[in-house]
């Protein structure tokens, strides 16, 4: 089975479902090292070769993630994003707007945001002029505050159910 998630997590692009399969590389790389060893201790050479190479594709995708290297230009543009749960029933207002001054974002993206929480935050918008809204009583609520100019922004719905997303092009 862990050679056929491996797989599978490589196909992510074609359904949802494969990209749920992408987040297991550590438990799939240790299980089929397991194998890969009763393998060996049955002499089942193939299957342990085979369990000890989907072994190893999962641990040089981890790998990548500490010892890859990323590069920035110093003349490359900076954004840096805030999103924030602000949990619909919390009343903390103030920690919330004290957490974005002090952070300093270009773009704050808040989630289960009610007009209750909108009306609290007013002051956010000398700060962030480009807003999209999409308020909800019932925790799937999402506001987008914004130094940037949004384009094509609009509130849509993905699948079937009738919760809120937002899309939005920013130009740097």
């Amino acid at each position: 089975m862990a050679c056929i998630t491996t797989t599978t997590a490589f196909l992510g692009g074609w359904w949802w479902a494969f990209d749920l399969t992408s987040h297991f590389r550590v438990q799939y790389a240790v299980t089929l090292v397991i194998f890969s060893g009763i393998g060996l201790a049955f002499r089942k050479y193939k299957f342990a070769f085979a369990f000890a190479l989907f072994s190893l594709v999962n641990t040089a995708l981890l790998l990548s993630f500490y010892f890859g290297t990323l590069t920035a230009n110093s003349s490359s543009i900076r954004l840096k994003l805030l999103l924030i749960n602000v949990r619909t029933e919390n009343s903390r207002f103030d920690l919330v707007r004290k957490f974005i001054e002090e952070k300093k974002p270009d773009m704050v993206l808040l989630e289960e945001v009610d007009d209750r929480w909108l009306s609290a935050l007013q002051s956010l918008n000398g700060e962030f002029p480009h807003t999209l809204v999409a308020p909800r009583e019932d925790n799937f609520g999402i506001a987008l505050f914004s130094k940037l100019p949004l384009n094509k922004a609009e509130v849509i719905q993905l699948g079937a159910e009738t919760v809120p997303s937002l899309t939005a092009e920013i130009r740097l």
